[in-house]
This record gives structure tokens, sequence and C-alpha cells, in this order.
């Protein structure tokens, strides 16, 4: 009965030191390891359904306004709230990606003053 309790108990410390320890994980990541994460998760959920640029990083803003976007350009017409917009400046690409939906909603390409225009509009 002993042997059990101690079982318990191990098992109930060891969750503890685990919780403990993803919970300072997350709470100690700088913004910018952050980003950096989430950039690289869309990267990867991207690439499952479109060629991406490999020679840079993108630049990514969530869409937020999504109707807003589109009566101002079409490429925005499916897009949704919450959809990711990657800007890939060196390769002239921007891509909509939806991670709710897991899908490439539109792709295009993009000027200098496009990339600037994209970001304000947000």
């Amino acid at each position: 009965m002993q042997t059990n309790k101690n079982k318990i108990i191990i098992g109930a410390v060891i969750v503890a030191l685990v919780l403990g320890y993803l919970t300072y994980r997350h709470f100690a990541q700088t913004p910018e390891q952050k980003a950096a994460a989430r950039t690289a998760e869309l990267m990867v959920q991207a690439s499952r359904h479109i060629i991406l640029p490999s020679n840079e990083v993108p630049t990514i803003f969530e869409i937020k306004d999504p109707s807003m976007l589109a009566k101002q350009q079409i490429f925005f017409a499916n897009a949704q709230q919450g959809d990711e917009l990657l800007i890939f400046s060196q390769a002239g690409k921007a891509i909509i990606y939806s991670p709710r939906r897991d899908v490439i909603v539109n792709v295009g390409p993009i000027t200098a003053d496009a990339a600037t225009t994209s970001a304000v509009k947000k």
C-alpha cells in the first residue's frame, strides 16, 4: 500500500515539474522569439501547399479587417479574419494563408509600394 502511495506522489511531482517547466518556457520567451516561432510554424504549414522561397524569411501580418482590404485590393477578396499575409520582398511574392482553413487563399506578385500599403492597412 505504501509503494502505491509513493508512486502517486512521485507521479504528481513529475507532472508538476513538467507543467512548471512548460509554463516557464512559454512565459520566458521574448516577443521576438515568439514571433520567430510563429513565423517558422506558418512557414511549415504553408509549405505543405506551395513551394515557398527558401532564401528569405517573410514579413507576416495578420489580416484583421478583410472586408476593408478587399474593397481596396481584389487580392484580399477571399481572405477571412485571422488569415496571415506572408510577404516575401526579395522574391516579390505575397501569399495569403489561412491557418484555420489550412489553405492558400491567394498568391500574387508585389512591389515595394504594395508591401508597405498592405502593412499599413491592417
